[in-house]
């Protein structure tokens, strides 16, 4: 048994964004054999097996595409832009393209002709205020002009505080050749923006039907955990004895996985794998009581971090949610009933691990960081 204990504000929370596969447009000549997904906190990986149908060479183009992101004075910002990919085992360059919309106005030559890059908004993800680099070079004149544009909120004397506004669009593409008559093995990966949130008992039962950012789920309902295993975590978030709130956290993490219908479908032999691996944060390393993700038929236990779920001749109908679940323990922090206007700690977790049997149950632990900005997705 491994405890530890870190501290979490009450108003800690982060939306879960949701990517996928790589994309074709409708060819159905080529087949998907096999895909094989696994989703960790810390990584998502998918290896493919395609097969080339027809008796010529077939050469096309591939996107990966990233769903749309703008700054934000409160949190985060995801470019999600440690995409990684291989092909038959030997890693493969990609092209990336970027265009920014204000609404529906594409704004991309506009900020091109400055030299202000679309992706990084100015070049301002990574810093520690609301200032664009990009936008501060530039003269005072050209600097009125993009505000008046809508581009930038406006900005003092200094040229700081000029937030980006506008939508990035994201997408990585290459050519891929499927040889005739051949296997194609191609896998990538990259490390996915994860929902989180504190939660209480009263969290087990939120709903996401007037949270369009996806801030909080319906634990219960999206974690589809069996009634033995729902019975007692319901048990596990009462208050205790002395009244005090019992705290707890859930993360999840979304996959699109209906894209894989422009492939030719069905896909022959599909695997999910769930890792429960430990995630290290700021020296912290997480470990998870419970996770689970709805899926119509079996989900086995290969070995103390990992459950596998798996289809033959599988056709997606809808997307992918793993949710991951921290459980209370005994703390002497008091019910949280004002408003969080700080980083003020809320609750202390203490995280034992373990393997609890679930739909998909086991050991994990997490904990929330505000930073500033976050990805609204589009």
């Amino acid at each position: 048994m491994v405890l530890f204990a870190l501290r979490a504000g009450a108003d800690d929370s982060a939306a879960s964004v949701a990517l996928g596969g790589i994309q074709l447009k409708h060819e159905r000549r080529i087949s998907m054999e096999k895909e094989r997904l696994t989703i960790a906190m810390s990584k998502v990986t998918v290896e493919y097996e395609f097969l080339n149908n027809s008796d010529r060479d077939i050469t096309t183009e591939i996107a990966f595409p990233i769903p749309a992101y703008e700054a934000s004075h409160v949190d985060k910002t995801f470019p999600f832009d440690d995409f990684k990919l291989w092909v038959d085992g030997s890693e493969v360059k990609y092209d990336i393209d970027a265009k920014a919309f204000l609404g529906k106005r594409d704004v991309s030559v506009l900020l091109n002709r400055y030299k202000i890059d679309i992706a990084t908004l100015g070049h301002s993800l990574n810093d520690k205020n609301d200032c664009s680099p990009d936008l501060e070079r530039l003269s005072p004149e050209v600097r009125k002009q993009l505000i008046r544009e809508g581009l930038f909120e406006g900005m003092d004397d200094s040229g700081c505080g000029g937030l980006p506004v506008w939508k990035v669009q994201k997408y990585y593409h290459w050519k891929q050749t499927f040889p005739a008559h051949k296997l194609l093995h191609v896998r990538h990966e990259y490390t996915p923006a994860v929902g989180f949130q504190v939660l209480g008992s009263d969290g087990l039962k939120s709903s996401v039907e007037d949270d369009p950012d996806g801030r909080t789920i319906n634990v219960m309902k999206d974690g589809c955990f069996d009634p033995s295993t729902a019975k007692t975590i319901v048990s596990g978030f009462e208050p205790q004895p002395s009244g005090e709130a019992s705290w707890g956290a859930v993360s999840w993490v979304d996959f699109i996985l209906t894209t894989a219908n422009n492939w030719q479908t069905p896909i022959k032999n599909f695997e999910l794998v769930i890792d429960r691996g430990p995630r290290e944060h700021n020296g912290y390393e997480e470990d998870w009581n419970y996770a689970s993700v709805c899926w119509n038929g079996p989900v086995k236990r290969i070995d103390a971090d990992h459950y596998v779920a798996s289809a033959k001749d599988f056709v997606p109908k809808k997307e992918l949610r793993v949710v991951f679940l921290t459980m209370p323990v005994a703390n002497t922090i008091a019910p949280a009933t004002s408003v969080v206007t700080k980083r003020s700690p809320c609750a202390r977790y203490g995280w034992i691990a373990c393997g609890g049997a679930a739909v998909v149950g086991f050991g994990a632990a997490g904990f929330a960081w505000r930073r500033k900005r976050q990805v609204h997705g589009g």
